[in-house]
């Protein structure tokens, strides 16, 4: 993979990501890679043209938000992790640059693109709300009170969900608040939705897994006296909805496209991060 300039975006909460920044910085100039700073209220646009990779250094919550601006950009993302759990990382912050450097320059590298969610929400006739999302979209009751949520997929509807609320997750999302709820572990490199709902006040409803060809719609019932809905993107962008609002989920244009070095497994990192397997 020919690099010529790099973007580096870095979660400035995380001491281990800081001191990453500094290294990473210095074997990029060792190794003659321009590079540049993203900083925290950066928008798609400040992304350059010309920008053939983006370090994010910090959690996977710093991913994310990286993620929904570079697969817009068309460019790659590769995680560096200075949090608790980097799920989504290719690297540690501890860890050494210049072989990794190496490995990108050699294309000794695995590329994943990774599906993202085209999540809107149309009020009457209009647009009020619309953002891409790497994990999942969340609509939930925002007091503790469960509500029901109207379904559908590809013009077909679907059992009302009544509960605190329901995930719409992409196979990324898998491993993050779906699996916290009961959903299923899903590759990366599937094209699904997976639906969970969130504490249902009934014994039989199960995740759905369905192919992300036709389009989810979600909107809350209109029942007198029913609590607010809130939509959640990825954990970090939150949209109130109002009565009669629908909620649009498709599979976006764009990918994330994320990349490690070429002997990365799904499994082991299961294993590693997760304990999957472990007794």
């Amino acid at each position: 993979m020919d690099i010529k300039t790099a973007a580096l975006f870095v979660n400035e909460a995380k001491p281990h990501s800081l001191k990453a920044y500094k290294n990473l910085r210095a074997a990029l100039k060792t190794a003659g890679i321009k590079y540049y700073a993203l900083e925290d209220s950066f928008m798609p646009q400040d992304i350059k043209a010309g920008t053939d990779i983006i370090f994010s250094l910090g959690g996977d919550g710093t991913l994310l938000k990286i993620a929904r601006a570079a697969a817009t950009r068309g460019v790659k993302i590769m995680g560096i992790n200075g949090g608790s759990l980097g799920f989504l990382s290719a690297a540690e912050a501890a860890g050494g640059f210049t072989r990794l450097l190496s490995a990108l320059q050699s294309g000794k590298i695995l590329q994943i693109p990774r599906l993202m969610l085209d999540v809107s929400v149309r009020r009457g006739a209009a647009q009020v709300f619309r953002s891409p999302a790497l994990n999942e979209c969340v609509i939930k009751t925002d007091e503790p009170r469960a509500t029901a949520l109207n379904l559908s997929y590809g013009g077909v509807r679907l059992k009302e969900y009544f509960g605190d609320g329901v995930i719409i997750a992409a196979p990324t999302g898998s491993t993050a608040y779906n699996l916290a709820a009961g959903g299923p572990v899903v590759h990366p490199g599937l094209d699904v939705f997976i639906i969970t709902a969130i504490c249902p006040h009934t014994l039989t409803q199960r995740p759905l897994v369905l192919p992300a060809s036709k389009t989810l719609k979600v909107k809350p019932a209109q029942r007198a006296g029913a609590p607010a809905a809130l939509l959640s993107v990825d954990g970090q962008l939150n949209f109130r909805l109002k009565q009669g609002d629908e909620v649009s989920i498709s599979q976006h244009a764009a990918r994330a496209i994320t990349l490690y070095a070429g002997d990365y497994d799904f499994f082991d990192v299961l294993t590693s991060k997760l304990k999957w397997g472990s007794r």
